[in-house]
């Protein structure tokens, strides 16, 4: 895996925790500590003007100074509303501007324009699957990591509803293979709620943890999780 950089980080070089965050918590939120970065869920932001999301993308930099990733979520792979393709290639491009990093998903018909929008930018792009359903088979997971990397992605994000411990196994299998290959994995639901703790230990790039907005299944808090690692 080619060292990528998101802000001042570099992925794989220590666990990470992510914290996701709307314009609402950005808001009443004072502090984010200890998480490593922001994820900005514009899908859920109170107002999608262009106006709006670069005010509260500014703030986010000023206010926790960490570095950033912007995404706005299909309503097909969990987002909180349908938004046009069209709206959201516009929503990217503004965000891009001041992101440290984009997320969008791999099987989007915008995925393309997005990552042409990251490589203008020279932030990295991250490719994302999600299921809240099912673990698939591990070729079905392999083709999503071959798919991405031959787009271009620089990280492939995999988040999938655990269901049983095989899937569990399967996907700690999958990480421990693929943890060269600048991947995160995330395992949902209430079978997959230790995983969020161990998979970064084994490969997986970063994990995710709420404070105020909880954005899957299985989520855990931002403090919880921090017990786990020394900061």
């Amino acid at each position: 895996m080619k060292d990528v950089k998101i802000g001042n980080l570099t992925p794989g070089k220590r666990p990470l925790i992510v914290v996701p965050l709307t314009d609402a918590d950005v808001k009443s939120i004072s502090d984010v500590r200890p998480a490593s970065m922001i994820e900005l869920r514009i899908d859920m932001f109170s107002e999608l003007s262009k106006d709006h999301i670069i005010t509260i993308l500014t703030e986010t930099k000023t206010k926790f100074n960490v570095p950033i990733i912007a995404t706005c979520r299909a309503f097909e792979e969990g987002g909180a509303v349908k938004i046009k393709d069209s709206s959201r290639i516009e929503i990217y491009s503004a965000a891009a501007q001041y992101a440290d990093a984009i997320d969008v998903e791999l099987n989007t018909g915008i995925f393309h324009d997005v990552l042409d929008i990251a490589n203008h930018r020279k932030i990295p792009l991250i490719a994302s699957f999600h299921d809240f359903t099912k673990t698939p088979p591990l070729h079905v997971l392999e083709s999503l990591l071959e798919k991405s990397k031959n787009a271009g992605a620089d990280i492939m994000k995999i988040a999938l509803m655990a269901n049983t411990t095989d899937d569990i196994r399967l996907l700690t299998n999958f990480t421990i293979e693929y943890c060269d290959s600048g991947i995160v994995c995330i395992a949902m639901g209430a079978i997959g709620m230790a995983s969020r703790v161990f998979f970064p230990l084994i490969g997986s790039l970063f994990t995710f943890a709420s404070l105020e907005t909880t954005t899957a299944p299985g989520q855990i808090s931002l403090h919880e999780m921090a017990k786990f690692y020394d900061f």
